[in-house]
């Protein structure tokens, strides 16, 4: 670790194989942060300031932190709304001059991290507040994870004008929706033998605890049993193929969060620990009256989903 002073203050560096990277965080200053956002940009003739080739950042790096030469992007954990997907989008390529496949947005994100953005929704003390964020974070998510148009279609089509939204089109081969590539996200699995596994094994007794439910498809416990029986015996599954699977069951409302004891909405001591999970139930007509049943047995439920059966 190294350490560089100048007109605006001590700022600390690191140095990885000649390359310099900067954490930018909330604990800089508004100083601090000023500095590194004129670094970063890279536009500045000032010789004292660096060239930096990478800068972690929390949120405090939203708004106002761009660099023409930024081609890569890399977020941990789910975004939770639609508006701060744009926001960092927006910070690569910004003269769309990168060549396909140079320049991307990443999100790396799993069932903790979308826990841990449900848990913060439902920390708000308003009900009103809680139900937008909790939709928002659903509908970015299903973005991602399960998406049923390009990428950059739904993004247009959410901020421009709708009446005089015109459809370009999809990109082609620069969203995972249009390579395919979300169908990778779980791999090819059984539907039937994933509601049998969901019924009779892990929601037998009607809830379980969100932060143990991955662990329940994976069980090892049993020598992967049941992983075997819903993506087949040798094939290989990753973890993150059971991160995307549940992922996928939750945005397409098979299964749903609920805090234990449900009164709890609003405060913020909630934990992990307190969000359950269970099968989402949707009321069905009937020749003899209205019955409850599954979403999971719902057909159109499955929509996007890589299943057979």
């Amino acid at each position: 670790m190294q350490r560089i002073e100048g007109k605006l203050g001590v700022v600390a560096k690191e140095n990885i194989d000649g390359k310099v990277m900067f954490a930018l965080t909330g604990k800089l200053g508004i100083m601090g942060k000023s500095y590194l956002a004129e670094a970063f940009a890279g536009e500045d003739n000032d010789s004292f300031l660096p060239t930096i080739w990478c800068m972690p950042c929390t949120e405090a790096a939203q708004c106002g932190v761009s660099s023409k030469k930024c081609n890569k992007c890399f977020r941990y954990g789910f975004i939770p709304s639609s508006t701060m997907m744009a926001q960092e989008l927006g910070r690569v390529n910004r003269m769309l001059l990168a060549v396909p496949g140079e320049h991307g947005y990443f999100v790396y994100a799993n069932v903790t991290s979308y826990l841990s953005l449900w848990i913060r929704a439902m920390r708000q003390p308003s009900k009103r507040v809680r139900d937008r964020h909790e939709e928002q974070l659903l509908n970015n998510t299903a973005r991602l994870i399960l998406p049923t148009e390009c990428y950059h279609t739904s993004i247009e089509r959410e901020f421009e004008n709708p009446a005089t939204f015109v459809d370009r089109g999809p990109c082609g081969t620069l969203c995972s929706y249009c390579t395919g590539g979300t169908k990778k996200l779980t791999g090819r699995f059984s539907r039937v033998k994933l509601i049998a596994a969901l019924m009779s094994n892990i929601f037998d007794r009607g809830s379980v605890l969100a932060k143990k439910f991955v662990g329940f498809i994976t069980d090892k416990t049993n020598q992967n049993k049941l992983r075997k029986q819903i993506w087949g015996d040798g094939v290989g599954v990753s973890s993150g193929n059971i991160h995307a699977l549940v992922l996928q069951l939750l945005v397409a409302g098979m299964i749903e969060p609920f805090l234990q004891p449900e009164d709890m909405a609003g405060n913020d001591n909630i934990q992990t620990k307190h969000v359950m999970l269970r099968l989402k139930k949707r009321i069905v007509p009937g020749d003899d009256g209205d019955f409850d049943d599954f979403m999971l047995h719902n057909r159109e439920s499955w929509s996007g989903f890589n299943c057979h059966d």
